[in-house]
């Protein structure tokens, strides 16, 4: 994007202060405002996302309505106890999500942070989790969104760290958790593979939370593993990548380095893993620990389960602490038996299984059509002609008496203010005309 500063010439010849600018210098300036925001707004924010439902979207938190619910919620509580152990920081509790478009509509003047993708959630703007806020553009103040779901990013902390993030002073790169959607420093994840090496960081929270899945994952080229060290909570080591065809003897090593355990009970009816024909090792074939080693199939499986398809994960978990890094494709080569598609539609993770690209608003086709000045130009040949020659004269009438006001600033070669100008549309709507 061009930048377009003031013109330091024009500033210094004319002896400008900080506060003041020419007409040319604050169109330039309008300009350039103008160009960011089509870049950081540029969809539509005319529709609410309340009537989508609960869905994949971008979140946003306004502190300044939170503050509001807070201290709504603390006074509250001060006149029962007299105050006593109240405390005024910003709580999960007392905060709410808003779409992109509430963001905008409803919150522009507010203090808001943008929380990026979450999963099924639903607007909270103007319902009963934001009383002190109204929606301009749905009616919801009867609304309970009681499927969605709040952690501390809602009060901007972020990673195992808990740590508020300051997009001015962050000096590490985060990662996004594809299941809890939470954010992760680099440095609190710990080794990882070259960023350029995986598209999707399950974090290890997630791996635990959902281990009869994660951590039974086989090493192979689309999922990198990491050893998470228990004491410190960071990847300490990535696991290397198993080969297609195992010796006997890398076999052993692979199944010492597992370290596994068995699994839960209720583990044991799920469909065991099938043999390649063509592999060395036998059924037979057991690791330092007793366990017989079973290979992958790594043939990708389809979309859907059916009562045939093969589990392709290792019958044994890995006992260690886990991160994974998914490479291209991963998600395409998750198991899909029926055992384990049930398992992740039972914990609402069968979004694992798609791309789960999430809702983008419209975009704004009006956004790159010229300035403010130029919209105007383009609704005023639009409107009725009386309505129009109504509106030209009211323009005239505004320029005429804006030259007068200006008049004694230019004969005496002084700089027009913001208090001045300020000063010259409070006299304007008064009707009373005072010239300096």
């Amino acid at each position: 994007m061009t930048d377009y500063p003031l013109n330091p010439a024009t500033t210094a010849a004319i002896g400008m202060d900080d506060d003041s600018l020419t007409a040319a210098d604050y169109l330039v300036q309008q300009a350039r405002l103008e160009r960011e925001a089509e870049e950081v707004l540029p969809g539509k924010f005319d529709e609410c996302t309340f009537g989508l439902g609960y869905i994949h979207q971008p979140v946003y938190v306004c502190i300044t309505c939170s503050r509001e619910t807070r201290d709504g919620a603390t006074d509250a509580a001060a006149d029962d106890d007299n105050g006593a152990g109240i405390s005024r920081e910003l709580v999960v509790d007392h905060t709410a999500g808003i779409c992109y478009s509430c963001s905008i509509a409803c919150h522009a003047s507010h203090e808001v942070i943008e929380l990026f993708n979450k999963r099924h959630f639903r607007c909270d703007c103007g319902s009963r989790q934001m009383p002190h806020a109204t929606c301009t553009l749905e009616k919801k103040d009867t609304i309970v969104n009681d499927e969605n779901r709040y952690g501390h990013n809602f009060v901007g902390k972020y990673c195992r760290c808990d740590r508020s993030y300051n997009p001015d002073s962050e000096e590490q790169t985060m990662y996004q958790c594809v299941v809890c959607a939470d954010w992760f420093h680099s440095a609190c994840i710990g080794e990882m593979p070259d960023p350029n090496e995986f598209d999707d960081y399950v974090c290890t929270g997630c791996v635990e939370q959902y281990a009869p899945i994660f951590k039974r994952l086989p090493r192979s080229d689309h999922v990198c593993i990491g050893r998470v060290n228990p004491d410190t909570l960071k990847v300490d080591s990535l696991l290397p990548v198993a080969t297609d065809k195992f010796t006997t003897a890398e076999a052993l090593d692979s199944a010492v380095d597992l370290n596994v355990t068995p699994i839960a009970a209720d583990e044991e009816s799920r469909p065991t893993k099938r043999i390649r024909s063509d592999d060395p090792i036998s059924s037979t074939a057991t690791g330092a620990d007793g366990y017989k080693l079973v290979p992958l199939v790594t043939t990708p499986t389809t979309a859907r389960a059916t009562d045939d398809t093969p589990c392709q994960l290792l019958t044994f978990p890995y006992q260690h602490p886990l991160t994974l890094f998914g490479r291209d494709g991963w998600r395409d080569r998750l198991c899909h038996c029926p055992a384990c598609y049930s398992y992740l539609r039972d914990h609402h993770l069968l979004f694992i299984l798609d791309a789960d690209e999430p809702y983008e608003p419209e975009e704004d086709d009006t956004a790159s059509t010229g300035s403010v000045f130029d919209s105007g130009m383009r609704l005023l040949s639009t409107m009725d002609k009386a309505e129009a020659i109504n509106g030209i004269m009211a323009y005239n009438k505004l320029r005429d008496e804006l030259k007068s006001y200006l008049s004694p600033f230019a004969a005496a070669g002084k700089i027009v203010t913001e208090q001045d100008v300020r000063r010259f549309f409070e006299v304007s709507r008064s009707g009373a005309w005072v010239y300096l």
